[in-house]
């Protein structure tokens, strides 16, 4: 598929984008590579012939759906991408804004190695922990889902399971929800 991939110096360059069982590759990535450095990021443009890729969700009684999300995703990209952002990349909510920002991300996609800080995902744990540990008590939760919960958590706050949490941060802060 041919994408537009740019470092944070350098020009951007129009090419061809694979996608790999090892990540990203192709002309586009090798050559924008050739001006990255470490701690930068290169971004791409899925969609670079199509400025509204997002165009037919904002039309008058258009339906807002992950099917017709994914329908018009295909008309710019391959059917298993298309398939894959539709079950995965779809907006939490069908409003302007949200659409707006999946364009966004969709023409400025970030590639780089700035992984989420562990203290951050250990912290999502030890709310994660306490909302099983309070809903179990209150019955809201069956005992071993709780239990279950509980152990995981413990298992990720200790940092045994650091090396299956390798997060990259995605996204820029200006232009919608970052994804990792």
């Amino acid at each position: 598929m041919d994408v537009i991939a740019k470092g944070a110096r350098g020009p951007a360059f129009r090419e061809k984008l694979l996608f790999t069982h090892r990540g990203l590759s192709g002309p586009a990535v090798l050559q924008a590579s050739s001006y990255w450095k470490a701690g930068e990021t290169i971004e791409v443009d899925f969609a670079p012939e199509s400025e509204h890729l997002l165009g037919p969700l904002f039309e008058h009684g258009a339906r807002r759906d992950n099917l017709s999300f994914r329908q018009v995703l295909q008309s710019a990209l391959p059917q298993r991408l298309a398939a894959y952002l539709a079950n995965v990349a779809a907006p939490h909510r069908w409003t302007n804004p949200a659409l707006e920002a999946t364009e966004r991300s969709l023409h400025h996609f970030n590639i780089g190695n700035d992984r989420m800080p562990k203290e951050v995902y250990h912290a999502y744990e030890y709310a994660k922990k306490a909302a099983a540990v309070v809903n179990t008590r209150a019955g809201r939760l069956p005992g071993w889902t709780g239990d279950l919960i509980e152990r995981v958590c413990g298992e990720v706050i200790s940092g045994r399971l650091d090396q299956e949490f390798p997060l990259y941060v995605c996204g820029r802060p200006d232009q919608g929800r970052s994804r990792t």
